[in-house]
């Protein structure tokens, strides 16, 4: 499957210092392929000055929408909140702390395609030890 256009979800709580490194190692890495792309960021109501760093990305970054969460709600509220947003044929959720790096974005391309309706990445995969496969299934 050809993506014409990516939609980024990016969950933030208190992240202001992984905020700063958006601009280069997101929304620089992303702009190197061929598709559009959207990055909605969801600012779960951080009270670390996140929001104004925020503000003045999106300023400068016309990818890029900003949702404000008034209190923290979590992960799944926050991709809830970006659903209705999002208008790409596919979508990629990272997390602020880029746990899961961009360049890691590729990997998961090679794997969707026709046929395939979900691609999960896990920065554990083949690293756990000690849980139990149903636990293991979820990471």
């Amino acid at each position: 499957m050809k993506i014409r256009k990516l939609s980024i979800i990016i969950p933030c709580f208190n992240e202001r210092e992984n905020i700063l490194r958006f601009p280069k190692e997101v929304f620089d890495y992303f702009a190197r392929f061929e598709f559009e792309t959207e990055i909605i960021i969801v600012n779960d109501g951080s009270t670390d000055g996140s929001d104004k760093i925020l503000k003045e990305t999106a300023e400068t970054h016309p990818q890029c929408k900003i949702l404000t969460h008034a209190r923290n709600k979590g992960l799944g509220a926050c991709i809830k909140s970006a659903i209705p947003f999002v208008s790409g044929d596919a979508v990629l959720t990272l997390d602020a702390d880029l746990t899961f790096h961009p360049c890691q974005f590729p990997k998961l391309l090679d794997e969707f395609n026709d046929g395939v309706d979900c691609v999960s990445g896990s920065h554990l995969l083949g690293q756990l030890k000690g849980v139990s496969f149903f636990r293991g299934l979820l990471t």
